[in-house]
């Protein structure tokens, strides 16, 4: 116990520090390795689990770097910008506040990145909703609780690739499994926007005119663009695996780009290397980001979350927590809370999504098997208590990045992300009530 005290302090320091995640990580996984060395575990040994444990993870790093360049591809190739144009034409006429929260679920499912879609349509609703009297507050909690469906649920995202790599599973059962309680709290948070949001009758028509003029002048807005997203889907539906779909609507983007848009290769190798970033201002203010190279600290902290997670494992660092997280359970509900829990518990704890996901989703796995249960349920468990929760966490950098680029405070927009509380919520329901067995 005294050595994962310390590997959370280190880890808690260079959050409090305000460095990366990943320097905590290595340097817990460095104090590991000597520590355990001085015990009599051989070089071998100890090498052997860092490299089982990067390995672990080589799935999900090539998905994420693919995932870089297919957002900056979307952007120069017009498919967000004619998504975003597609979308923000309806707050023309209907409920501001509920099509805020619909349009960043919406586009936080194709993107699979809830800080990439906050970043995006966020920051433009979030501009309008203040310039139309809208309660900022209100309107930040609907746009993270749209953002957040993504990290959750979309095929694209980090978190469930991750979560689906750890627990050996697969993409399309685990989204099957996760729609169980997705739509009836999609509902109802969807109901109580569009009731609060009824309460805002007076839209500035003409921000969104502007906006729209900006898109429609810079980019070229066609349905073709959607090309790129139909490949995509298709590929899935076909149960192409997740990262030749992604590389194959990044060859439709390019092939879009060069033959239609007539942008150079040097041009589109530049996007996709350091993201879309436009000379003009008022489209780097719409439209902006991606590519790899915007992807390398999530690559280095999942690198080194999944190498320190190996030589943990390793040495059975937390055999011990675990026997007691896991001693008198007396139902399969309560494994999957007590996994949900724990999930939270590290996320408030290191202040990181990763580790919230790779810890319980290895080690809590042999646990699930012993009761019979499938590794699907595992990872409901960890989606609706763990992934969905971080931006309810005021110094969770997920909810930090919120609160920074809306403009808000979280505690501020925290109170109304309902659906981050209605998932969780849903889930205790439905294996408490519903589905007990």
């Amino acid at each position: 116990m005294i050595g994962l005290f310390v590997c959370l302090s280190f880890i808690l320091g260079s959050i409090i520090l305000n460095k990366p995640t990943f320097l905590g990580l290595i340097l817990s996984t460095t104090f590991i390795y000597l520590l355990y060395l001085n015990k009599g575990y051989s070089y071998k040994t100890l090498n052997n689990s860092l490299i089982s444990g990067l390995f672990s993870a080589k799935k999900v790093l090539i998905i994420l770097s693919l995932i870089g360049m297919l957002t900056s591809i979307w952007m120069i190739s017009g498919t967000i910008p004619y998504l975003m144009h597609l979308g923000l034409s309806l707050l023309m006429n209907y409920n501001f506040l509920f099509l805020s929260f619909i349009i960043m679920s919406f586009i936080s499912l194709i993107l699979g990145s809830s800080s990439g879609s906050i970043s995006t349509i966020g920051v433009v609703l979030m501009s309008i909703g203040k310039s139309i009297g809208i309660d900022p507050f209100i309107l930040a909690g609907a746009i993270v609780s749209g953002a957040f469906i993504g990290d959750r649920s979309s095929p694209l995202s980090a978190c469930l690739n991750l979560t689906t790599e750890i627990t050996n599973t697969t993409i399309l059962g685990n989204i099957k499994i996760l729609n169980r309680t997705l739509f009836p709290s999609f509902i109802l948070a969807s109901l109580i926007y569009y009731i609060i949001g009824m309460s805002f009758s007076n839209i500035d028509l003409i921000q969104i005119e502007n906006t729209l003029k900006t898109l429609s002048t810079h980019f070229v807005l066609t349905p073709f663009a959607l090309i790129p997203l139909i490949v995509l889907f298709v590929s899935i539906i076909f149960r192409i695996n997740i990262a030749t779909s992604i590389f194959l609507s990044i060859v439709a983007s390019c092939i879009f780009c060069i033959s239609v848009l007539k942008i150079g290769f040097t041009d589109i190798a530049s996007t996709l290397l350091f993201g879309f970033h436009s000379t003009q201002k008022e489209v780097s203010s719409l439209i902006s980001g991606g590519g790899l190279i915007s992807m390398l600290r999530i690559l280095l902290t999942i690198a080194s979350s999944a190498i320190f997670t190996g030589i943990i494992g390793e040495v059975n660092l937390l055999s011990s927590f675990f026997n007691k997280l896991t001693c008198n359970i007396t139902s399969k509900f309560s494994l999957m809370l007590r996994t949900g829990f724990l999930s939270i518990f590290i996320n408030m704890l290191t202040c990181n999504q990763t580790i919230g996901i790779i810890i319980p989703g290895k080690f809590m796995n042999h646990y699930f098997k012993n009761q019979n249960m499938r590794s699907e349920l595992l990872v409901h468990s960890i989606a609706d208590m763990g992934t969905i929760t971080v931006p309810l966490i005021p110094w969770n950098i997920n909810s930090i990045i919120s609160a920074t680029v809306l403009g808000v405070s979280a505690f501020e927009f925290i109170p109304y992300s309902f659906l981050c509380y209605f998932l969780p919520l849903m889930f205790i329901i439905r294996y408490k009530f519903i589905e007990p067995s």
